[in-house]
């Protein structure tokens, strides 16, 4: 009975550790990517907008165009 407990609080306590370094892993990491990343300028952003604007399905209906 007493191993059984032993091994069930081991095995616990091995999966809590496992996700807490994974999330503080993914956490480190997208942290780093989102401030050293190079960010988009705001022209390439109007530049994407306007593609996607002018490959609706819709174009004739616009008026935005």
């Amino acid at each position: 009975m007493l191993f059984t407990l032993t091994e069930a609080a081991l095995d616990i306590g091995a999966a809590v550790i496992w996700w807490s370094v994974k999330n503080t892993y993914y956490g480190v990491s997208n942290t780093y990517q989102y401030f050293f990343s190079p960010q988009e300028s705001n022209q390439d952003l109007c530049e994407s907008i306007q593609l996607q604007i002018k490959n609706c399905s819709c174009v004739g209906k616009c008026t935005c165009l």
